[in-house]
């Protein structure tokens, strides 16, 4: 779905010019289900680790990154998370696109991000 995201910003204009306007609204529908989706993973880890009975933690779940770590698991954790909030910048810069002349001139420049959280 994020691939599909990918592709659909990169080339919307030319896509549109095919399709008609409707493949935006299109973008926009799927975007919210990608965020949506990508939002669910770190609360189902958040309710796994309360319910295995380590306590509810929003810390450890949502922003305990590590360089160093001690587990090899913890790097796909820590890249879990830089991804989360990187599509998180993402999506509210598009979000807020209208919201003031700053954000209208740069939200394009936030929303570049999805590239490398597609790599990571």
């Amino acid at each position: 779905m994020l691939f599909t995201q990918i592709i659909l910003g990169a080339f919307m204009d030319k896509i549109s010019e095919r399709l008609g306007g409707w493949i935006f609204n299109f973008h926009v529908i799927e975007g919210v289900l990608v965020y949506v989706l990508a939002f669910s993973h770190p609360i189902l880890f958040l309710l796994s680790v309360y319910f295995a009975g380590a306590g509810f933690d929003p810390y450890m779940v949502f922003i305990n990154a590590c360089v160093i770590c001690n587990a090899p698991s913890d790097y796909f954790l820590t890249l879990g998370r830089v991804s989360f909030w990187l599509l998180s910048i993402a999506v509210f810069a598009a979000l807020f696109r209208k919201a003031n002349s700053w954000m209208k001139a740069n939200w394009r420049k936030f929303h570049v991000l999805n590239y490398l959280v597609f790599l990571i």
